[in-house]
């Protein structure tokens, strides 16, 4: 039963529980994985706390077994090394909030919003995460094997060196996270989505990705032996030193392209279905070399790289050139070209950039007098419009939630930009932080100009394939 004492305390409110902290020394409550029911904080076993609301509270190690969290409000606490075993969390919130550490085996969290959320080493042996959308969080050496996360949504979040033996991964749709070097035996990603997704050095052994779709995903040292790759449709994934020793695959698709209507076309092989082996012999790692984007990568960048790739071929057919991935993310754009053995790579790669360098200057001029009138136009309209009205207005202090719906972005981006400057603040944290109206108005101005930009370059972009007919 729960200590009652301590649930007086937890319902008194965020006061209350500071001050029973000044009383207990951190040594009496040892905050460290494994979680040990002799280190509880607050004994809440049973508890009815429904409704309770803790914003920003300290609450490490608790143990709330049994205990009734219908409707809780945890945002912004420190839950960590907590014990939620086998519990209903599923209405109950837990944006920003701390829950390294905890225990959370066999709990239900099915159609969960997790938002900033920090579950870095929590485990999850067991868990239902079904239809649970996670954004901006971090799930670090989590612990999920097992775990149900049947059409899971996941975006730009970091699950690296987490654990997924046998874990329900079908219909997941995952969009610009890290999972490298996790551990996915026997998972099952039938019909999973993922786009822009770091799965450098993965053990995918046994894996099922039938039917699953992977555009923009690093598979840099993924071992997928045994994996079952029937219907696989990918591009622009990094291959390089991958393993795939004795994967099933009857057919796959390939191409960027994501219209149903023609996927029978990026069907290979066209019609039956791949020998034994063939697969593996179509994709064996070979030779790599590394082109760099030394002036940035511009919207056209992959497309003459594409034209640049296919001239250096027919000059040198023994290269065998092809493009596996290209990487704008970070850094330095670059990209990963495969080429054949014993070629020499120093002269394939400046034969390579020799075209690109060529092609670029080329465009470079066309693209000038494209912007030049498309920037006029844009000039005409938005300094006889926007700017006069931008200027009559009086700078005012708005929430981070008003400026995420002006702009259309999450509140987690705009905090993102108010921190490097982009946007104006008053200096403060978390609720009290407010943002410049007026640096928010001339964000969003600049933000349609660069989409009237972009209007530009993909025009470019279809020129571009027809350089090669003229030159």
């Amino acid at each position: 039963m729960a200590n009652p004492e301590h649930v007086e305390i937890v319902k008194a409110g965020k006061k209350a529980i500071d001050e029973w902290w000044k009383n207990h020394s951190a040594k009496e409550i040892k905050d460290k994985f494994p979680f040990r029911l002799q280190n509880v904080s607050f004994d809440l076993t049973g508890a009815d706390l429904r409704g309770l609301v803790l914003h920003d509270a300290k609450l490490a190690c608790a143990n709330f077994v049994r205990a009734n969290l219908a409707q809780a409000d945890f945002s912004g606490s420190d839950l960590r090394n907590s014990y939620f075993y086998r519990l209903d969390l599923r209405q109950v919130n837990f944006t920003k909030t701390c829950l390294k550490d905890a225990h959370m085996e066999g709990a239900d969290l099915e159609r969960q919003l997790l938002l900033e959320t920090n579950l870095d080493g929590a485990y999850l042996y067991g868990a239902c995460l079904r239809r649970v959308h996670i954004e901006d969080c971090s799930l670090q050496r989590v612990g999920m094997s097992e775990a149900n996360l049947r059409d899971v949504r996941i975006y730009n979040s970091s699950l690296h060196d987490s654990w997924f033996y046998g874990a329900k991964m079908n219909r997941a749709r995952i969009f610009g996270c890290s999972l490298f070097a996790c551990k996915m035996q026997r998972v099952d990603l039938r019909r999973a989505f993922f786009y822009g997704v770091q799965l450098s050095k993965a053990e995918l052994m046994d894996a099922d990705f039938r039917d699953a779709v992977l555009r923009d995903v690093q598979l840099y040292e993924t071992d997928l032996s045994r994996a079952k790759l029937d219907g696989i449709d990918f591009h622009g994934i990094t291959t390089d030193k991958w393993t795939i020793d004795s994967v099933s695959c009857t057919h796959f698709f390939t191409g960027s392209s994501l219209d149903l209507n023609n996927r029978h076309q990026r069907r290979i092989p066209h019609n039956g279905h791949l020998q034994e082996g063939e697969f593996e012999d179509r994709f064996k790692s070979r030779p790599t070399i590394e082109f760099i984007f030394e002036h940035g990568m511009p919207a056209f960048g992959p497309a003459l790289l594409g034209i640049a790739v296919d001239q250096a071929n027919l000059e040198n057919p023994e290269s065998s050139l092809r493009i596996l991935s290209i990487d704008a993310r970070g850094g330095i754009p670059r990209a990963v070209i495969e080429i054949a053995e014993k070629v020499s790579k120093k002269n394939a790669l400046a034969l390579v950039d020799a075209y690109y360098q060529q092609k670029f200057a080329q465009m470079q001029k066309e693209i000038e007098s494209l912007k030049d009138d498309k920037q006029a136009l844009l000039c005409n309209t938005s300094q006889r419009i926007l700017l006069p009205a931008m200027e009559s207005l009086e700078d005012e202090l708005i929430r981070i939630t008003d400026a995420a719906r002006i702009l259309g972005f999450t509140k987690g981006t705009i905090s993102r930009w108010a921190d490097k400057g982009k946007i104006r603040d008053n200096g403060k944290k978390k609720k009290e932080r407010r943002v410049s109206k007026l640096s928010v108005l001339s964000l969003k101005h600049k933000l349609e100009s660069e989409d009237v930009l972009k209007d530009a370059a993909e025009d470019l972009q279809d020129r571009a394939s027809k350089i090669s007919d003229r030159h």
